[in-house]
């Protein structure tokens, strides 16, 4: 089952959503990330093995060349 990661723009309440479907969630505030750099948000998604959604645009230079076991869901304005 994947892991996901929520950046602290998200509302907590889909992590509890995601929670009652049974999905691994923890937010950027319960990890001690608030006010993290959208680079360290992104290193932790990648070291714990989780999926990054964020309503942050993501850099398109990050992680070229580079393989990565993670998907963003992204809404840009």
């Amino acid at each position: 089952m994947p892991k996901f990661l929520l950046d602290e723009n998200v509302p907590p309440a889909i992590g509890v959503f995601l929670q009652s479907l049974d999905f691994d969630v923890v937010h950027a505030k319960d990890s001690g990330m608030l006010g993290a750099s959208d680079n360290q948000i992104m290193d932790l998604a990648r070291q714990e093995e989780r999926t990054l959604i964020t309503f942050s645009p993501i850099p398109s230079h990050h992680g070229e060349g580079e393989r990565r076991r993670r998907t963003f869901l992204n809404q840009q304005h």
